[in-house]
């Protein structure tokens, strides 16, 4: 509280004092302060939510792509286990795979891997130690160890999508016996590189006669 005082004065002679309090100015500057704390949480959320809607916008957009380049995958996995059965003689019924089917994909999907396609390994038919080929982050940065998915474009200067496929070996599937089983994972990034969508699909080849 402020305090003033205030005399009235007539010719030469003080007629009386009185304190005057600036209750006002206090007042006023509360006032002020609330206002300004306002404003600024205001713009804080405001700023967040902005954030927010930006960072979900970039995500779907990312998924958007690494959808696209999934399907091009699964067609270019359609596409070999063809192949496989019409290239090799004596080849296996419906989608079931005969040794000559086996030889043709080993051919196309080593144990080790190569351009992006990765195969199973018959003689060690254990899983894998350690994480996942699409979890290993190298092999999406690695032109010889994933696929970049042809006539699917960043248009905001982030890396394109790519993809690999894995030849997961003979499965019983719905009481149908050594079935092709082939997964592929598809990743692209969106206009901040931060921001990464993986998808997956896992598929049973069809073949010619199926």
């Amino acid at each position: 509280m402020c305090k003033q005082k205030s005399c009235s004065i007539m010719g030469n002679r003080v007629i009386g004092c009185y304190q005057q309090q600036g209750f006002s100015l206090v007042i006023v500057m509360m006032i002020m302060v609330v206002i300004a704390l306002l404003v600024i949480a205001g713009a804080q959320v405001s700023n967040t939510e902005m954030r927010i809607s930006t960072n979900n916008a970039d995500q779907k957009y990312a998924k958007g792509l690494a959808e696209r380049a999934l399907l091009i995958g699964e067609k270019q996995v359609a596409e070999v286990a063809i192949t496989a059965s019409t290239s090799s003689s004596g080849g296996g019924t419906g989608n079931q795979m005969s040794a000559q089917d086996d030889d043709a994909i080993a051919q196309q999907f080593p144990a080790e891997g190569a351009n992006g396609l990765y195969g199973y390994d018959n003689a060690n038919p254990n899983p894998r130690t350690g994480p996942s080929v699409w979890e290993q982050d190298d092999v999406w940065d690695n032109a010889n160890k994933s696929i970049e998915a042809t006539g699917v474009r960043c248009n905001s200067g982030c890396k394109n999508p790519r993809y690999i496929i894995e030849y997961l070996g003979k499965k019983d599937v719905d009481g149908q016996k050594d079935l092709r089983v082939f997964r592929v994972t598809a990743r692209a990034w969106g206009e901040n590189p931060n921001t990464v969508s993986t998808v997956q699909s896992v598929i049973v080849a069809p073949s010619p006669s199926s």
